[in-house]
């Protein structure tokens, strides 16, 4: 849960290929935003997500093109 108490989820959009970061506008996750975090490629395998001391998502994930582990601190939500 991000800092207003609302879930974040961060998942592999096997369609695209990407990462992408969903923020919930309800406790039940009825209404959702979600964007891309990393593009262009095979990114966003094997997530997984951890608030931050601010209430900000910090996302690891494995980028399959470069056969990378990356990390992302987002410097915001929704």
């Amino acid at each position: 849960m991000a800092a207003d108490g609302l879930p974040v989820i961060s998942h592999y959009d096997t369609f695209y290929g990407t990462l992408r970061l969903t923020r919930c506008s309800d406790p039940a996750c009825n209404i959702r935003t979600s964007t891309a975090v990393d593009s262009p490629g095979d990114v966003g395998k094997f997530n997984s997500i951890a608030i931050g001391r601010e209430g900000l998502p910090v996302v690891s994930y494995f980028q399959d093109t470069t056969n990378h582990l990356k990390v992302v601190h987002c410097a915001r939500v929704g």
